[in-house]
């Protein structure tokens, strides 16, 4: 499973990557571009963007736990998730449901 080896960090310093853990930041390669205030979701080419990356990243350092890196704020860490979530629905086949699941540990925003 993709998680085994992918976690999310948020609110924590850069760090130089080891054997055991990597710093993945995609925001470097990946940008959406707004329209007035919106924040996304991203568009498709990010998507398949961000598949390749990741895959590049999971294939380079297999023995590491890969962390992608997100920026400050609640828009960051939701096109974080949803790009995360578009790779294990389009990689692992999983639908929706089980997606929103596996991000159960987010709290909701009213």
């Amino acid at each position: 499973e993709v998680f085994d080896r992918v976690c999310i960090g948020q609110n924590i310093n850069a760090f130089k990557s080891t054997n055991k853990f990597r710093c993945f930041r995609p925001q470097q390669h990946i940008r959406y571009h707004p329209f007035c205030d919106d924040f996304g979701p991203m568009n498709f080419g990010c998507i398949v963007k961000y598949i390749e990356l990741l895959d590049q990243e999971l294939k380079s350092f297999p023995r590491c736990k890969i962390v992608h890196m997100v920026d400050e704020g609640r828009r960051a860490l939701t096109n974080a998730i949803f790009l995360l979530g578009a790779y294990i629905m389009l990689k692992y086949k999983k639908s929706a449901d089980d997606v929103s699941e596996t991000f159960n540990w987010l709290e909701e925003s009213h």
